[in-house]
Order: C-alpha cells, then sequence, then structure tokens
C-alpha cells in the first residue's frame, strides 16, 4: 500500500471539519490542475477523470453546506459550487 495515501487517510480520519474543508479545497485544486496538465498532452480519458474528480470534491464541499442555518453565505457558496460544475463539464466538453 502506498505510504503516501495511508498519510492522507489518517489526515481525513483525524481532521477537524475547517480542515477537512482545506482538504476538499487542496484536491479540487490539484484535480484542476492535473486536467490542465492533461489537456495539453491530449490525454482525453486522464483530463475526463480529473474532471469527474473535481466534479466530485464540488459535490461533497456543496453536501456540507446547512442552507438553513448557513445565510448568505451557505446560499453564495451553494450558487458558486453550481456555477463551478458547469464550467468544470462544459469545459470537458468543449476541451478547453
Amino acid at each position: 500500500m502506498n505510504p503516501y495515501r495511508n498519510q492522507i487517510e489518517q489526515d481525513i480520519l483525524s481532521a477537524e471539519p475547517l480542515e477537512l474543508v482545506v482538504i476538499l479545497y487542496s484536491g479540487l485544486r490539484d484535480s484542476i490542475v492535473d486536467a490542465r496538465r492533461q489537456l495539453a498532452k491530449r490525454d482525453t480519458q486522464g483530463r475526463a477523470a480529473s474532471i469527474s474528480k473535481a466534479v466530485a470534491i464540488v459535490g461533497e464541499l456543496a453536501a456540507t453546506l446547512d442552507l438553513n442555518r448557513g445565510g448568505e453565505l451557505a446560499v453564495g457558496l451553494n450558487r458558486l459550487y453550481s456555477y463551478l460544475v458547469v464550467q468544470l463539464l462544459d469545459g470537458n466538453y468543449r476541451q478547453e
């Protein structure tokens, strides 16, 4: 088993809620960077996998929102996450 992956799993299991959000944002950024690299290399399957991972991460971020208690901030983040998913999927479709 990959020791790096083991460390990430341990970090996630022991993280506070805010730390989990930071981990998700970091994973989102990394997935988008990977997708852009794969686009440049014309690696269609790799790009699609990275975009799918990014969309899944955005879905996890959206699922953490409490729209009832979070007020305008939660509503704004929900809109942002919806916009991100549309942009990711559109960019993947248009290969940009």
